[in-house]
């Protein structure tokens, strides 16, 4: 695996951020919003608390020594204090290992070391206020030979090589810092997380977008809608609806088959997909789930995994195409298929 984790906000609804927490993140801060895009264009974002605090908190698979972020960012305006830590690596007790800095200048800084006592700062201002900016920053992790490199709407902006920056990062989280009367708010959207355990996405991905993909028609339903007569058009709910949904009993049925919305248009070329299933089993009864992704005759498998009794996000990322053993197309992403298997 190289890629980890993909959110484009959009599977919360307006009001529903308790939803992220099902599975997807450790913690949320208080005042964190699920809100409209600031530019007017639409899609759902991830909006900074009003008072400092941490927006997100994710957990990786694992600690790593090689971490990429990216996402787009739009702050309402800059900061007034040095404060507000736009990405923060950290290790599996949460403590933070290094950070990158928004400044009140618009310049980014990357503080590392013990005590975070040492920092590179961009040479000048990189990050405007209301606007949509791509960042990407990716650090390799070691105590001696640690390096870091920053990049904003595809340009280097920041390098140091030789750093301590640490043994490995099992955390990504940020703490945007208002002070005083200020009204700094940062907006999040195409949040994309890799590491550099593969020979696929293991550095720098580029200005990307996370599209969603929704069930269109149902291949194969097999499981039993709870309303109406079919099943995608009961996954195809964002906000879910947990009234709602398609259900196996036991002995488990054959899996549940649907195809998928296309890309947008403009798409040409496509990193990874990410299913996102949400998922409960009976309390006190057996169930395992696995999600799968179905190309041509091909077939690639996600975590067979034994799920809550709690509705649950369950994440998988497929980065190859099954039928090809290569990237994905725009094509094969068009045609492929989602399937949901009750395997206990």
């Amino acid at each position: 695996m190289t890629i980890e984790f993909m959110d484009n906000f959009s599977a919360y609804g307006i009001g529903g951020e308790a939803r992220m927490l099902n599975g997807v993140y450790a913690q949320i801060g208080i005042g964190t919003a699920i809100a409209a895009d600031p530019s007017g264009v639409a899609g759902l974002t991830l909006l900074s608390p009003a008072l400092g605090d941490i927006t997100f908190r994710r957990v990786l698979g694992g600690t790593r020594t090689r971490v990429g972020v990216a996402n787009r960012l739009w702050c309402t305006q800059l900061p007034q204090t040095n404060h507000s830590k736009l990405i923060v690596w950290a290790d599996v007790g949460n403590n933070t290992v290094c950070e990158l800095r928004l400044l009140t200048t618009g310049a980014l800084q990357f503080r590392h070391g013990p005590s975070l006592a040492s920092s590179i700062t961009t040479t000048g201002p990189v990050i405007l206020a209301n606007a949509w900016q791509h960042i990407e920053a990716l650090v390799d992790f070691n105590t001696v030979t640690g390096a870091v490199e920053v990049r904003v709407e595809g340009v280097t902006v920041l390098t140091g090589s030789a750093l301590n920056t640490g043994s490995g990062a099992a955390q990504i989280s940020d703490f945007i810092r208002p002070s005083g009367l200020e009204t700094l708010r940062a907006y999040r959207k195409d949040l994309i997380i890799y590491n550099g355990l593969g020979s696929t996405n293991n550095s720098f991905l580029g200005s990307c977008i996370v599209a969603s993909l929704d069930p269109t028609s149902d291949v194969a339903l097999n499981w039993t809608p709870s309303t109406g007569a079919n099943g995608f058009s009961i996954l195809d709910n964002r906000p879910p609806n947990d009234a709602q949904y398609i259900q196996a009993g036991d002995p488990p049925p054959a899996a549940y088959e649907a195809t998928l919305s296309n890309l947008p248009p403009d798409v040409t070329s496509v990193r990874a997909l990410q299913t996102m299933v949400r998922a409960a089993k009976v309390d006190g009864g057996d169930g395992n789930l696995q999600n799968s992704l179905v190309s041509g005759a091909s077939v690639s498998n996600g975590a067979d995994r034994a799920i809550t009794s709690a509705f649950t996000y369950w994440l998988d990322v497929f980065e190859v195409d099954p039928a090809t053993s290569a990237p994905w197309t725009p094509a094969a992403v068009d045609a492929v298929q989602l399937r949901i298997d009750r395997t206990v």
